[in-house]
Formats: structure tokens, sequence, C-alpha cells
């Protein structure tokens, strides 16, 4: 998945440098992907109407099926996109800046970590990642327990839990209206409104658990669409803004780096994934949680309290969390058009020295390098003295 994940998410970086276009291209493979993830929940169900439950058949023919639409899928991709031709001359000097760079050794695990680290110089992306993690963290909280809120909080059935879950399908709309909402407002502003609405359903979980009002569905459901509505909104705002995060690394280092930005993003996401579910199961486990395999048992107070806390403190909390970083956030539409002006003007060999005022400081709020540190572009301003 990551050989398949990390050169996937560059393409719209190699595809095309115009903002509108980028976040259509993200628009439309978050609106694919929302529709494949409704498949994935629908077929299964669909098969097992047919099959028993302990049928390993059902498995067997989502594998084979799933299998084969990837595949054409892929080949659709692979037919469909492109990227930057890298020449033979391109090769030898990128191969020479990294001897150079590792002073004068092939690349080895030291110098891939320090790659690896260097990423985090970009202020745009350290601030991306402070939002991303936090958020995503927020939702595996959610995801993990909320079965367990609806079941041991509220005490309704895990159908339930499945209906309000399969509310999801406003995935569709939210993330069609997002990628139109985005391409007019900065992506801070519709982090803040996705997230407002996220801790308006937390709020939701804490009043329902705590006061058990007699129409207690209708709440579950206004909570459960406040919270999927803002979820997708989380889920679409980073991977929208990640293509052109690179670029704000090229201004800095003149390289395209779009590789190395993507696998550090998985790289960490798999982790926090990972760990975002570990740390539900200890909360759990601290509040006394009683597992059992024979059904559902009876939970006591300390363990109510727990789940109720993760489903709304928790989230709630790193909810804030990522608010307090998208606040931080300045890469935008208006932002973006400025740097890539800025970064072409270099590419097509102007000098630093030439660079006006609000250019530079739109640059160094980016980049939070200072504009007159960087040494990529040295070779302009030699060539410009020399004229």
């Amino acid at each position: 998945m990551s050989v398949l994940q990390i050169p996937w998410e560059t393409l719209p970086n190699e595809m095309t440098k115009d903002y509108n276009q980028r976040t259509t291209m993200s628009t439309a493979r978050m609106v694919i992907a929302g529709l494949g993830n409704m498949l994935a929940q629908f077929v299964p169900a669909q098969l097992f109407h047919f099959f028993p439950k302990t049928s390993p058949t059902p498995y067997l023919l989502m594998q084979a099926g799933f299998s084969i639409v990837t595949f054409f899928l892929i080949f659709i991709t692979y037919k469909s996109t492109w990227e930057h031709f890298v020449t033979k001359e391109e090769a030898k000097r990128i191969e020479a800046e990294a001897l150079r760079e590792n002073n004068g050794q092939k690349p080895n695990l030291k110098s891939e970590l320090k790659n690896y680290f260097s990423t985090f110089k970009i202020k745009s992306f350290r601030i991306h990642m402070g939002i991303y993690l936090s958020s995503y963290f927020a939702s595996i909280l959610w995801s993990t327990v909320f079965v367990y809120f609806i079941v041991f909080v509220v005490g309704k059935t895990t159908s339930t839990s499945g209906f309000l879950q399969s509310l999801s399908i406003v995935s569709v709309p939210v993330t069609l209206l997002a990628g139109y909402i985005v391409t007019k407002i900065s992506p801070r502003m519709l982090y803040t409104f996705g997230y407002s609405l996220i801790l308006i359903s937390c709020l939701d979980w804490a009043f329902v658990a705590l006061t058990k009002p007699a129409n207690v569905m209708v709440w579950l459901v206004i909570g459960t669409l406040l919270y999927e509505i803002g979820l997708y909104i989380l889920y679409f705002v980073p991977w929208n803004v990640f293509p052109f995060i690179p670029d704000v690394d090229t201004l800095v280092t003149g390289k395209n780096r779009a590789g190395l930005f993507a696998s550090v993003m998985v790289f960490i996401n798999q982790i926090s994934q990972g760990l975002a579910s570990v740390v539900a199961g200890y909360l759990l486990d601290f509040g006394g949680f009683r597992e059992s395999t024979n059904g559902a048992v009876t939970q006591p107070a300390s363990a109510i309290h727990m789940i109720t806390f993760v489903v709304s403190g928790g989230v709630g909390i790193m909810i804030l969390l990522a608010l307090f970083f998208a606040s931080r956030f300045k890469l935008s539409k208006k932002t973006f058009n400025v740097l890539a002006a800025e970064l072409k003007r270099l590419q097509d060999g102007g000098s630093t020295a030439d660079v006006d005022p609000h250019t530079k400081k739109v640059c160094e709020d980016l980049t939070g390098v200072p504009y007159d540190s960087i040494t990529a572009w040295e070779k302009n301003d030699t060539v410009t003295n020399k004229s």
C-alpha cells in the first residue's frame, strides 16, 4: 500500500501548478475514495445474506473482486496521469548533489534519516503535520470507542451504532462542497468550520451521557451528522493542502522533494493510527472496562465515565489542539500564488536580490526560513552580477 500511496500522493504536484486544478484533482480522488469505502461496507453485507457468517467463501470472493477492481483502477491511473520526465542529465545532477551533500558517499540510512527530518525545517509542513496528526488521532479515538458509547453508555444495540455510522453517506456531497469552498476561502477557515462542528458533536455526546434525554435518537442523529460533516472536512483539507507543500520546500532547497514529503506523511500517519488505538485501549483498561466474548456485560461506573470522556473529552481535546495549529496555518490560494510566482521567477534565472518586500514576507511566513539565508539560487545571483 505504501508503494502505491506515496507516488500517488505526489501526482497532483507533478501534473499541474495551478491551485484550482490541484484542488479539483484532490476533490475527485476524495469523492472516489468515499464511494469506495461505502462499496467496501456494502458488498460484504450483501454477501453475508447468501453465505453463513462462518463461511470463508465471502472473504475469498471479496478479495478476488476487490483485487480485480484495484488492478483496473491502477491501470486507469497509469494511463491517465503524467509526471515530470527526469532526463539523464538531470539524473546525473541529482546524483552528484546527493553525493556532495553526503560528503562524497552514496546515500545510506543515516543520510536518508537526515533527509526525513529536514522536511520539518519547512514551517508550513510542521504546522500541517500538527493539524493532521492531532485531528486524525481524534478521529481514531472516536471510531474505536463510539460503539462502546452507544451500547454501554446510551444502552442501545450495535445495530443502532451501525445505523448512525451509515450517515457517513454525507461524505460525497460534503467533499464536493468542500472542494468548491476551499477555492474561495482559506484552508484555515475551512478547518475552523469543520472542527467547530466536531466540537459541538462532542458536547452532544456529553449531554446525552449525562442527562439521558427522552428523545435520545434525535440527539444521536444530530451529533453524528455534525461529526460526519466535520470528519470529512477533516479528511479532505489536509490531502488537498499537501500537494502545495513540496513547492514551498522547492523555494528553499531548489529541489522537487514531493516523494520525500509524501513518504514522511504516510509513515507518521501509520504510526499515529496505531498509537491512537493503543491509547484508546489503555484508557479503557484504566477505566476498568470488561471485555467478554459471550456478549455484552455490565460495565462498572468507572468504565462508563471513561468511555464518555474518550468520545467527548478526548476527541474534543485533540480537535482543540488541531484548531490551535490551524490558526497558525498561512498557506492559501492567495499566498501560494505569490510563492509560485516567485519560485517561477527564480527557476527562470531571477535573482533573490530583486524580490519585492511583500513577496519576501509571504515566502518567509510559509517557509519559516529567512529569505536572505536561502542559498539554492546563488547561481542566479552570480550570473546577474556578471551581467
